[in-house]
Order: structure tokens, then C-alpha cells, then sequence
């Protein structure tokens, strides 16, 4: 869609899932981001110590909901009742019980569950409903407990490019398709393809890597610091917490 068409109101303050009216369309899954995060504040409040059972709960009702009711795309409640709030959940869950997951015998199992739910996935050709969930959003699961476990028995440590590459996720995230684009619209990439396919491949790898050093820039000079200067405010205003306090 042309540039006409995008809600910059809406695209600025993620009220919208629809990619046609957003100006980085990749942005669409921030909005539930937003209000799973604001969900789980609303369960801190109110649970506390029972946050887990919360957690499984609304995992387990959630479930229900969209394995009973077909799922309607574009709706409020669609929005609401989203299968895509389970990764969320099940993101958390994976975090609250690493520890318990995390174990060597477990990665084989890990290893095998994912090309399976991937190649499930691909087979039933599975879209923005329940069946993505279960299919490709299992899968990631099971992928990150992969990960977690190589890492937390000591068999992978990551390097300090894969650190600073996880630290620029969400630049590289949202810029990706933009960068793609201006490669392909701009005439760069035909330009490339002119020389040959080994001008075009490296041309092509020479771009990637500099948008990549662009995305871990930009994580350095601006959201760290943002990050810091913010955690800073909040310091000020509230004071320090009691355990700070005491060991001050």
C-alpha cells in the first residue's frame, strides 16, 4: 500500500494491528506486546507471590478460548482473546521455570520437537490463527529452551557479537524491512546483479552487515543510554528500593 494509507497517529501509538495502515508494518506485534506486558503489571498487582498460578491460568483458559471459538481477525476481541498472548505466556513461563527446563538429557527432545512443529507447520500451511500457535509458536518454545539449555549447563556461551547482535534485536526487528526495501526500490540491488551474481551476493552480505553494525549503533548510542538515563528517573522519583537501602 502507498504511503497515503498509513495511519501515522495509530503507527505511533501501536493501536493498530492492521499492517496496511502502519508506517513500519513489522510493528503490528508490538501492540500485543504492550498489552501483555500490561497484563502481567495488572497481575503483579493483584497476585503477587501467585504470579505462576496466575500465568498457567490464564494459559490454560486461554487455550480453551481459542481452540472453541474460531478466531476472527480485525475484531477487538480477536485482539484480546489473541492465540499470539500464549507465546507470551509460555515466554514467561519458560523464564519463571528455566531452571527446571534447562536440563542436558532435555536437548535432543528440544531438537527433534522443533523441526517437527516447523515442518508441521509448513505442511498444514499454518496461518494467523491457533494453528500458527501450536505449530510455529511451539516450535520457538521449544527452540528457546534449546538455547537456554546449551547455555545454562555451559556447553554454548555466547561471544560478544551474538550479545551485541541479541542487544540490537529490536532495532534490527523494526529496520529490516525498511533497509530491504531501499535496497531493492532505490535500484541498488539491480546495480549489483549487473556485475554478476558474485558482485550481487556480495554486495548484497556487504549491506547486511552494515545495517547490522547500523541496528548495534544505534542500541549503543541511543536506547542504552535512553534505557539508563530512565532507570535513573525512576531511582530519583521513587528512592531506593529497601534491599538497596540496607546494603547502602
Amino acid at each position: 500500500p502507498g504511503f497515503d494509507r498509513v495511519n501515522l497517529l495509530r503507527s505511533a501509538t501501536l493501536t493498530s494491528v492492521d499492517l496496511q495502515w502502519l508506517a513500519l508494518p513489522v510493528s503490528w506485534s508490538l501492540s500485543y506486546e504492550l498489552y501483555f506486558y500490561a497484563m502481567v503489571a495488572l497481575g503483579w498487582v493483584l497476585f503477587r507471590a501467585r504470579l505462576r498460578g496466575a500465568l498457567w491460568v490464564s494459559l490454560g483458559l486461554l487455550a480453551v478460548w481459542c481452540a472453541l471459538v474460531p478466531y476472527r481477525e480485525g475484531t477487538l476481541r480477536s485482539f484480546l482473546t489473541s492465540p499470539f498472548i500464549l507465546e507470551f505466556l509460555a515466554g514467561a513461563l519458560c523464564y519463571l521455570y528455566k531452571d527446571n527446563l534447562a536440563r542436558k538429557p532435555l536437548l535432543p527432545l528440544y531438537a527433534l520437537a522443533t523441526v517437527v512443529l516447523v515442518w508441521l507447520g509448513v505442511h498444514y500451511q499454518a496461518g494467523n490463527d491457533f494453528l500458527r500457535i501450536r505449530t510455529f509458536g511451539a516450535a520457538a518454545v521449544c527452540l528457546m529452551c534449546f538455547f537456554v539449555t546449551l547455555e545454562q549447563t555451559g556447553l554454548y556461551r555466547a561471544g560478544r557479537l551474538a550479545m551485541l547482535l541479541g542487544d540490537a534485536s529490536y532495532s534490527i526487528y523494526l529496520l529490516h524491512l525498511p533497509f530491504l526495501s531501499v535496497l531493492y526500490h532505490s535500484g541498488l540491488r539491480k546495480l549489483l546483479a549487473s556485475y554478476g551474481p558474485a558482485v550481487a551476493e556480495l554486495g548484497f552480505a556487504a549491506y547486511i552487515l552494515a545495517f547490522l553494525a547500523l541496528c548495534i549503533g544505534l542500541h549503543t548510542l541511543v536506547e542504552r543510554p535512553l534505557y539508563r538515563w530512565l532507570c535513573r528517573l525512576l531511582r530519583l522519583r521513587h528512592g531506593p528500593t529497601q534491599g538497596n537501602a540496607v546494603a547502602a
